[in-house]
């Protein structure tokens, strides 16, 4: 009888010992799980910041396109700091002799927050900042920009830092706007903002916002 209860004792110990280790084992596998999720969850709000600083440091980073859900037309004087948007997507764009497929905006009206790798800002009308992807396609420096019976030729005078996506660009100065007026387009407006992520949340309430 005292055998049969000492091998009992043992049994026990034998077992706490062994769940010991189960349960250690699985501490440490739910700490290393914690620990990667921690740092899963670092890595990438470190990468939405990132994303987030590279968008507003953009050449439009800063801008928001918005539109009435209805289609109607807007007014920009329901807004501050904005302007009726243009249709650049219509214009035809040569580099020599050669069309060019390319994403053509109008410069903010603030610059500040604008990067060149190399150049300078447009001074005038006829002065235009293009990103380094599209430069680097170019063939010349001299740009023709035309719609209907309009024509310019604009030259570059900077390349624009790439900061985003470096997508292929060319940024007009605001005084081609008299020249192509009837690109104009009343049912959308351009906001300027220096928050652009909680304006974008703000508005998208009432409007479609493009960013």
């Amino acid at each position: 009888m005292k055998s049969h209860y000492y091998s009992l004792i043992f049994l026990s110990l034998k077992q706490l010992f062994h769940d010991k280790r189960r349960y250690l084992i699985l501490f440490i596998f739910v700490l290393v799980l914690m620990v990667a999720q921690f740092l899963l969850t670092t890595s990438l709000n470190g990468v939405i910041e990132a994303l987030d600083h590279n968008i507003t440091e953009s050449v439009m980073g800063q801008c928001l396109t918005l539109s009435n859900k209805d289609g109607s037309m807007m007014d920009v004087n329901d807004f501050k700091n904005a302007r009726y948007s243009y249709d650049t997507g219509l214009l035809q764009i040569e580099v020599g002799s050669q069309k060019a497929k390319v994403n053509t905006y109008f410069l903010p009206e603030t610059t500040k927050h604008i990067q060149l790798l190399s150049g300078s800002m447009p001074t005038s009308g006829n002065e235009v900042i293009v990103s380094k992807s599209f430069f680097e396609t170019m063939k010349s420096d001299v740009i023709t920009l035309s719609y209907q019976d309009q024509s310019v030729e604009v030259k570059v005078s900077g390349i624009v830092q790439p900061v985003f996506d470096n997508e292929e660009a060319i940024y007009l100065n605001n005084d081609l706007k008299e020249t192509f007026k009837s690109l104009e387009n009343h049912y959308e407006i351009v906001l300027e903002t220096n928050h652009p992520k909680k304006d974008y949340a703000v508005f998208s309430k009432k409007y479609y916002v493009f960013n």
